[in-house]
């Protein structure tokens, strides 16, 4: 789930609670209830369904025990997570925030916060998009590789997140010049459409059809083949709701995924709750503490699944399962501390940045996390 997080998915996950609750029929506007906006279960659901990107409005009739339309057309070209307009008065969204029971703190925040990484800023890829067919549909993707890339080279997925583009994320995530520097291939599929058109990742999360897993794996093992990479070696990494994605690859499709990288991202849905019949695998985790999107501190999913749990929960799981004994601490700069679970089974380790004072966003060295996230990735998985 990129900076892009949404307004459809809230409403796509409505929709399917209404019919499972058997609210087979519209109701009326009369019918929805007026909602405590006091009461604490009310707060909670609304802050989740904002976190998945419904609207305002769209949020307090769904936790009010009413249903929504899906979100109108004129919502798109706002920015993807908050839904504001980017070139909107900071003053004029801070005040119609406050209209709709927004406290100072959090609409100054929510009107005053920068800009989604992955909401379009950089200048889209100028490469073509390469075709794949799966199960009858004709899938996209973005390929890169040294002119001099080796026989036998390892070979990165990198996924975008709810909403991104193959090709402007390819933009900006800075893998292309490491792969070149390192001698791996880098390869940029593109996700499928939702409902609305909103590309995203079938990562179990909200209701999809989709078989990504399928679709990803099968691509890996065309280009594996087709440019002679390292089967033993093929890694899947992603931001938000691509990182959720590449969770669900090396625990499904562990016979062609050797790790996750997750930015930003978690193990969401059947990522968490299927994880007892997942093997062990290499995982590097990198976190925002102050990320509203992905909190640190878990998430609960107002529709009863499995949500997100806090991210040390997940990291000291995956510490367990793949057997680490020993935790070594980095202190990378004043905002960003590293913990690399090592001595582990199989030759595996679990790597979890922590980092204060960022969000929901790509880090990069002038950042406030102070590393270049296609780095931190590139120096994980060379260590398989």
């Amino acid at each position: 789930m990129n900076r892009s997080v949404l307004s459809i998915l809230c409403a796509v996950c409505v929709l399917v609670l209404a019919g499972a609750l058997g609210c087979d029929e519209e109701p009326t506007p009369a019918s929805t209830p007026t909602p405590d906006t006091r009461d604490a279960d009310f707060a909670v659901c609304h802050a989740t369904c904002i976190a998945k990107g419904g609207s305002d409005a769209s949020c307090r009739t769904f936790c009010a025990g009413g249903t929504v339309e899906p979100p109108a057309k004129e919502d798109e070209g706002k920015d993807d997570v908050t839904g504001k307009d980017g070139d909107a008065d900071p003053e004029a969204c801070h005040e119609a925030c406050i209209a709709k029971g927004g406290d100072d703190a959090t609409c100054r925040g929510f009107c005053e916060e920068k800009p989604s990484v992955d909401g379009g800023k950089p200048a889209p890829d100028t490469g073509t998009f390469l075709t794949f067919e799966h199960d009858g549909v004709t899938r996209h993707y973005l390929y890169h590789a040294p002119q001099d890339l080796p026989a036998n080279a390892p070979l990165v997925f990198f996924l975008h997140g709810h909403g991104g583009n193959a090709g402007e994320t390819r933009a900006w995530v800075g893998l292309d010049r490491v792969a070149d520097a390192n001698g791996f291939a880098v390869v940029y599929p593109q996700g499928s459409g939702n409902y609305e058109g909103t590309p995203y990742w079938n990562a179990h999360t909200f209701p999809g059809v989709d078989d990504d897993i399928g679709f990803l794996s099968a691509l890996a093992r065309s280009l594996q083949h087709e440019h002679g990479l390292d089967p033993e070696r093929t890694f899947a990494a992603g931001f938000s709701n691509g990182g959720m994605m590449s969770y669900l690859l090396a625990m499904e499709a562990p016979g062609v995924f050797r790790g996750a990288a997750s930015v930003v991202g978690a193990a969401w849905g059947s990522a968490w709750e299927d994880r007892d019949s997942a093997a062990p695998f290499p995982l590097l985790q990198i976190s925002g503490l102050d990320d509203t999107v992905v909190p640190v501190d878990g998430i609960v999913d107002p529709s009863g699944g499995p949500g997100a749990p806090a991210h040390d929960e997940i990291i000291a799981y995956w510490s367990e399962r793949n057997g680490c004994s020993t935790v070594e601490t980095d202190t990378l700069n004043a905002n960003t501390t590293r913990r690399r679970h090592v001595g582990c089974a199989g030759g595996n380790e679990v790597w979890y940045y922590r980092v204060d004072n960022f969000g929901h966003e790509w880090p990069t060295v002038d950042g406030s996390a102070g590393f270049a996230g296609a780095e931190a990735i590139r120096e994980f998985f060379g260590r398989f």
